[in-house]
């Protein structure tokens, strides 16, 4: 009978490299406390119009991109593609709305049917916050001060932050007419997918990666020309305080994000070395989706970042992650079955203490549990035989320098705890 294998384009994550994934997720969750943000975990389906209202009927997410199906009961639902629209459901759903800045932080799997390449997935996972309730600039400066500082500290210092506006509704408007009647002459050059953005919603061709495209954008009337005087301020105030961080930064004239709900202030972060896929975080503010959800105009600005992809990075500069916890205790027991009842109760009295302990429930040889214990990477092992069980005494080795001490049933438990838990 044929193998079942994973679907293309998702990834397991291994018990030998679940460590970085964690290492990673610890690291935000340390660092975004400190900025004030609390975690919050939203359902990985929601109804589809959730994300065709926030994200955007014309982007490629909503239009060819999003697992969707129907529910027993007729409803169409779909797997989430992206963390922002459902944590603003869920702002507005528990009405989580104060006085101050509404501060939040998630992480999970998103996921989205597109061609798999390295550091992305069909289901990849993302670590994201949403800061709501201000429209200034500062808000901006900071947000993108706490994911540069968030790479900084996780082991990535070669990093780049692209920054760009994308304006407001009313003079984003004027630019995508100034847009199109510059792209127009040429649009059938275009590939398939940008002459269909092209109707759609022409900024989304800056999304294109295919060269013979990007050519002619390049060209392109720049959206930095066209904002209106309430936002040149505005990013102005966003770069002046970026300065005041010390942070270094780059216009990117053609970062438009590929998202309908940003509006004002993009920006990316950006890791060369990983190619053309070398974005490892991305957002913006998005001032009009809480309104187009049904809400208030409430500002708020967010961040994700593709945790898949850091790996990739953190990787490619040598990395060195944290190793996974080491077993402090192997419990290895040979010959009579009393032997191997004594140290499988005493395995759960160690766990129940805090001491991580294992026990081979198989009763191999000696050294075939042995084997295992230096697998596990056990600090040491306690033997129990018939012997041993005659005269009241274990042997516990120390596998690091194979030292052997030979302790009393009623001394061992408190001796081992005081080495583990001193």
């Amino acid at each position: 009978m044929e193998k079942i294998k994973a679907v293309r384009g998702t990834k397991d994550i291994l018990p030998h490299e679940v460590n970085k994934w964690q290492f990673l997720e610890n690291k935000a969750r340390e660092i975004f406390s400190l900025y004030g943000y609390k975690e919050i975990r939203t359902p990985i389906f929601e109804e589809i119009s959730l994300f065709v209202r926030g994200i955007g009927q014309g982007t490629d997410i909503v239009r060819k991109e999003m697992y969707v199906f129907d529910d027993r009961k007729g409803r169409k639902l779909c797997l989430r593609p992206e963390g922002t629209a459902g944590v603003m459901r869920a702002f507005l759903e528990h009405n989580l709305a104060d006085n101050s800045i509404t501060k939040l932080f998630y992480t999970g799997p998103m996921f989205r049917y597109e061609r798999p390449q390295a550091g992305r997935y069909r289901q990849h996972t993302q670590i994201g916050v949403e800061a709501i309730g201000s429209a200034e600039p500062s808000l901006d400066a900071e947000v993108i001060s706490l994911v540069y500082n968030y790479f900084i500290l996780a082991g990535l210092e070669n990093i780049q932050v692209e920054l760009n506006s994308v304006g407001c509704e009313k003079c984003r408007g004027k630019y995508k007419d100034i847009l199109k009647e510059a792209l127009a002459k040429n649009v059938t050059a275009f590939c398939p997918d940008c002459q269909e953005r092209f109707n759609l919603n022409v900024l989304r061709m800056f999304d294109c990666k295919i060269p013979e495209c990007q050519n002619f954008l390049n060209e392109a009337p720049k959206i930095t020309d066209a904002i209106c005087p309430d936002c040149q301020a505005h990013l102005a105030e966003v770069k002046a305080h970026l300065d005041l961080l010390k942070i270094n930064y780059k216009m990117n004239p053609r970062l438009v994000r590929g998202l309908d709900y940003y509006t004002r202030t993009t920006f990316e972060i950006i890791f060369s070395s990983l190619g053309s896929q070398n974005a490892i975080a991305a957002g913006g503010r998005y001032d009009k989706l809480i309104h187009e959800l049904g809400g208030d105009e409430i500002p708020g600005i967010g961040f994700a970042m593709g945790v898949e992809r850091i790996v990739l990075a953190l990787d490619s500069i040598g990395k060195k992650w944290p190793e996974m916890s080491s077993l402090e205790v192997y419990n290895i027991a040979v010959g009579s079955q009393k032997a191997y009842e004594y140290l499988f109760e005493l395995t759960n009295k160690f766990r129940q203490s805090g001491i991580s302990c294992e026990i081979d429930h198989r009763q191999r040889s000696l050294k075939s549990q042995l084997k295992t214990a230096d697998k596990l990477k056990a600090k040491r092992v306690i033997i129990l035989g018939d012997q041993e069980l005659e005269k009241g005494i274990v042997l516990l080795r120390s596998m690091n320098t194979g030292v052997q001490r030979e302790i009393k049933f009623e001394e061992l438990f408190d001796l081992v705890k005081k080495e583990v838990l001193p």
